[in-house]
């Protein structure tokens, strides 16, 4: 799917995890996650334990957010820092384990030559760790993430305007972002952003006008870009 002709691009903001890094769901330490996920939620709830998930999907829906952490902070004042020790603290050695170092992306994010930022909805001890165990935070100037970002989270307008605003990334069309999710999209594509979507699932009709490039993996996204000179870079 292509809806944009070729595009000089200046910078590069992307989402990490399901985009340059695992999906988390797809990591072996995700049972002991969501152990220590629903323990967290009940103390800070008083909701039990086997109706962590409802609660869950409830504050979910009511802070317009897929970000578990965004809507304990919004709904009941913690901290993120605290949310990311209880959680991913104690597996965080385990996920360094996990993920081997990626040799093929590294090269391609190098040759990228235009600044790459990450934003997320994630605690950044998550990003990092995963990051550090590709081989990639070198290549990164900066790692836009849940602490970052509050009060907002994506798919929230003020998400993209305040990592626009710590980048100094310009609001413009030379800017790409890159998500896994279309309706992570709509709000950089009103911004003036060029948005690419990544992964093979098919989209839904209402989020197409979103959605200026798509390409299975970030890993393809990076081939596709082409240097024109010494100085320009193109999205074709």
């Amino acid at each position: 799917m292509v809806n944009r002709r070729p595009t000089r691009i200046t910078a590069i903001l992307a989402d990490y995890e399901g985009v340059v890094g695992p999906a988390i769901e797809t990591l072996p330490v995700i049972s002991n996650l969501v152990r220590n996920l629903n323990g967290y939620v009940s103390n800070v709830s008083g909701v039990p334990p086997e109706e962590v998930a409802t609660h869950i999907k409830m504050l979910l829906k009511k802070h317009n957010t897929d970000t578990t952490s965004y809507a304990l902070v919004m709904e009941y004042g913690v901290s993120v820092s605290e949310f990311s020790e209880t959680v991913y603290g104690p597996e965080l050695p385990a996920i360094r384990n996990a993920i081997g170092r990626d040799v093929e992306l590294h090269g391609l994010m190098r040759s990228a030559r235009v600044p790459i930022a990450v934003l997320s909805n994630n605690a950044e001890a998550y990003v990092r760790t995963a990051s550090d165990a590709q081989g990639v935070t070198p290549l990164f100037v900066q790692f836009l993430c849940q602490e970052s970002i509050h009060p907002y989270s994506k798919p929230n307008v003020g998400a993209y305007s305040t990592a626009l605003g710590i980048t100094k990334f310009t609001q413009d069309s030379h800017t790409v972002f890159l998500d896994d999710k279309p309706l992570n999209l709509v709000a950089p594509k009103e911004l003036g952003l060029t948005t690419v979507y990544i992964g093979e699932r098919a989209v839904q009709a209402g989020f197409v006008e979103s959605i200026d490039f798509t390409f299975p993996t970030f890993k393809d996204f990076l081939r596709q870009l082409r240097r024109q000179d010494e100085t320009t870079v193109m999205l074709t």
